[in-house]
């Protein structure tokens, strides 16, 4: 009794000789069914110590049931069979007994001889026998055996729980170790039972509803991020576990872990994540404000020499973090809700920027405002480091989605990669934003001598000189700090703004083509070569040639000679045929600033183009040029 895991070799004979006295008492006590209430009373008191005995014993087996698993770990397993072998032999005289009981018939037909005997005082040696059995209780010792192991492991997991309830990592922890008892169950302890009594799936359905129980006490306290994805992961691996190294059908294992409700735990789960993430963007976004609108230094610089901000980094370095937190714990469900949830966030910061470099740049380029306004104050500076690091955020995003192959399930690639692909064009539109603003401040610059182009001032100065040469302090200042493609996109940009403005300026207020004695043509291409010239060197001079080719064309209808109208008409032509959305008005404005043509000259030129473009505009494909920008 010291050590209930020990040896027990005399477990069988000590139960053979209880059962012969239990036999004997109850042949006695059945015989003395006719004798009177005295003799009853007094052979109960003889035999109460046989009671005694049979349930200290029975106290015994409990306690070595309890233990089972034990007995088979300490080596114990002979214990294990001899305990199983009186439980076979108690189970057989139980139905011995119940078949005897309900043995109607056989009643039937001793009733008579029973009677008889009755009448004589004496008891028959086969209605002796009857009645012994008859008297005997039934003991349902496998019935016991299965509520001695409930119990044992209810204890078990009750401890289990009440040491390690304050931290589920270790909970979750121990109950692996408990679960590993399964190896040595299916290995070691089930070949000591007999098939019928399918002491695994005993042992399985126990294990299961105490985890279950114990889980449930669990998610009835609020869980932080990390644990609700251990649990759920834990939940996982468990059922996996016990599929394929078990092969348990899952059927047995009910009732389900958290009644099935994973999804309220992911639920929880991305709402914390959603305040989290948005939390951390606020208080991210607090920093660059402040920094982005005094603009008190210069923006940080990368290994590169590229303008920066550190917004970029930290914020993949957030939404990296969460990816591979759940990466760990999940391919389903949970992943794509965090990959969706990630790339709202993403879109929630393009959004922050956009909103901020609006409104800077409307409070330092204010619409019909009065006074001249500084258009440098770092803004531009500050812009081209948003830009630049969109680019960067280009290329996180881009592996990001390379990454989701391998992260989620086939049935999810689709929309997680689709949220993803919506959160890199984003980043495409912040960066388009960047460069615009970055032409816009630029623009702003050099609109009061693109004002003067064409005017008074203009024959008389070298106005595009002046433009050229702002242009070229602004390229020289911003190339090196912008990223090769940022900056291929802004220069293309600006060269189409560039043209657009030019072309426009030849509406100035006060803009006037004069033919002589300077020839407003000639002057007109002398800028057109500056212009090609300074903008060759970001781009070939063949493709600039091609995108000034309007300006060209329509230096060429202004110099026309006015000597042979015919000839104007042709340079219209010339221009409607390569432009054919060039609107008509546009080209009258411009003719009817030329200063050797008279009024009705100017309206018999565009009878005849207005003519001929109605007569071929049903034939003529218009692709959309420079002309369709013009206000």
């Amino acid at each position: 009794m010291k050590d209930i895991t020990g040896p027990a070799p005399n477990l069988l004979l000590i139960h053979y000789y209880i059962l012969q006295l239990e036999n004997f008492k109850n042949e006695s006590m059945s015989r003395s069914g006719y004798s009177g209430g005295d003799v009853q009373i007094t052979l109960k008191k003889y035999f109460q110590k046989v009671d005694t005995l049979a349930e200290e014993f029975e106290a015994y087996l409990w306690m070595i049931a309890r233990k089972s698993l034990e007995l088979v770990k300490k080596g114990q397993t002979s214990t294990l069979v001899r305990l199983l072998k009186i439980i076979e032999t108690e189970e057989r005289a139980d139905l011995a007994s119940n078949t005897e009981s309900k043995n109607t018939d056989i009643k039937g037909n001793l009733s008579t001889q029973t009677e008889n005997n009755h009448h004589l005082g004496v008891v028959s040696p086969t209605s002796a026998s009857y009645d012994m059995n008859s008297m005997r209780s039934i003991k349902s010792y496998w019935s016991r055996y299965r509520i001695a192991l409930q119990d044992e492991i209810l204890r078990t997991f009750t401890k289990l729980y009440d040491e390690n309830s304050s931290d589920l990592n270790k909970l979750l922890a121990a109950t692996d170790l408990i679960i590993e008892d399964f190896a040595i169950i299916h290995d070691d302890l089930v070949p000591a039972f007999p098939v019928k009594y399918g002491i695994f799936n005993v042992f399985v359905v126990e294990y299961h509803r105490n985890i279950y129980d114990m889980l449930n006490k669990v998610t009835m306290t609020p869980l932080e991020t990390s644990q609700i994805l251990k649990l759920l992961k834990w939940i996982e691996d468990y059922y996996s576990c016990m599929s394929t190294r078990f092969d348990v059908n899952e059927d047995l294992l009910e009732p389900k872990l958290l009644d099935g409700k994973e999804d309220r735990l992911i639920d929880d789960y991305m709402k914390l994540i959603h305040t989290k993430l948005h939390d951390w963007l606020v208080n991210l976004m607090h920093t660059e404000s402040q920094e982005f609108q005094e603009r008190s230094r210069a923006p940080d610089l990368d290994q590169n020499g590229y303008y920066c901000t550190s917004s970029a980094v930290i914020m993949f370095q957030m939404v990296n973090q969460q990816v591979d937190i759940v990466a760990g714990n999940s391919s389903g469900r949970l992943m794509g809700d965090v990959i969706t949830e990630c790339s709202d966030i993403l879109q929630e910061y393009q959004r922050s920027w956009i909103k901020l470099i609006e409104q800077e740049f409307n409070k330092i380029f204010p619409k019909n405002a009065d006074k001249k306004v500084d258009p440098v104050e770092g803004l531009l500076e500050y812009c081209i480091a948003v830009g630049n690091d969109s680019y960067r955020c280009i290329d996180f995003t881009e592996a990001i989605i390379k990454r989701v192959d391998g992260l989620l399930e086939t049935s999810l690639r689709g929309p997680a990669k689709a949220t993803l692909t919506t959160a890199l064009d984003g980043f495409v539109k912040l960066s388009k934003k960047c460069w615009t603003v970055i032409v816009d401040g630029i623009v702003v610059d050099i609109k009061p001598a693109l004002d003067l182009l064409h005017t008074t001032v203009w024959y008389e100065n070298e106005l595009m000189k002046l433009i050229v040469g702002t242009l070229d302090d602004y390229l020289t200042d911003f190339q090196p700090r912008m990223q090769d493609y940022f900056f291929t996109k802004f220069i293309t940009d600006l060269i189409e703004k560039f043209l657009l403005l030019y072309i426009q300026s030849l509406r100035n207020k006060s803009a006037k083509f004069r033919m002589s004695p300077i020839s407003c043509a000639s002057k007109m291409r002398g800028d057109l070569e500056l212009v090609i010239e300074f903008f060759s060197r970001y781009k070939s001079r063949k493709r600039i040639i091609g995108i000034f080719d309007p300006f060209e064309k329509l230096i060429v209808l202004i110099g026309s000679s006015s000597q042979d109208t015919s000839l104007i008409y042709a340079d219209f032509y010339t221009i409607w045929s390569s432009y054919g959305d060039v609107p008509l008005n546009f080209i009258e404005e411009l003719l009817s600033k030329r200063d050797d043509l008279e009024r009705s000259q100017v309206k018999a030129i565009m009878e005849d183009c207005r003519r001929k473009a109605k007569e071929e505009k049903p034939s003529t494909a218009i692709a959309s040029s420079v002309f369709s920008k013009l206000t």
